[in-house]
């Protein structure tokens, strides 16, 4: 979590010039000020790059320390019951997730899918070959002209 509010203020910008900065609407900026929603890594890219370093602003997610309670707390047979539900669905969601991890490795070891990175990278490669291909290319078309000048050249020594 990042302290949006702080930096705004000390950086002496409204809501609505930080929502043009980072391409969102003023009432976003709204919500992650008041802890409603999450600032994205993207976001916070553009912050790093117009402020430099906003470390001091993030706060991960640490608030007041409240002390604990030592009541013992019971738990009525309905909530126990919603309680079991709850963790079976955690275990079914985490066990998804697993299958879901383990595919996606498979798929990735078995070259049937490729990391971002791979891919740009062979974006880059296939682009520095077109390139190559097309200086070739004109190679080749200036080649040609020369052998037909040269034949030109060599029918006119003939005719004479």
């Amino acid at each position: 979590m990042i302290d949006l509010k702080r930096l705004r203020k000390e950086k002496g910008i409204t809501q609505k010039e930080l929502a043009q900065l980072l391409s969102c609407g003023q009432s976003f900026i709204a919500n992650v000020e008041n802890g409603r929603r999450d600032l994205p890594p993207v976001k916070i890219e553009i912050l790093e790059r117009k402020f430099g370093n906003i470390c001091s602003y993030i706060t991960n997610g640490i608030e007041e320390i409240k002390p604990i309670e030592n009541k013992p707390k019971t738990i009525a047979p309905k909530q126990h019951s919603q309680t079991e539900k709850m963790e079976v669905s955690t275990d079914i969601l985490f066990a998804g997730a697993d299958a879901f991890s383990r595919q996606l490795i498979q798929l990735m070891n078995e070259k049937l899918i490729a990391p971002y990175s791979m891919i740009t990278e062979k974006e880059k490669e296939i682009e520095r070959l077109n390139r190559e291909i097309g200086r070739l290319e004109a190679l080749l078309e200036v080649s040609k002209k020369m052998n037909a000048q040269q034949e030109d050249v060599a029918k006119c020594a003939d005719a004479v």
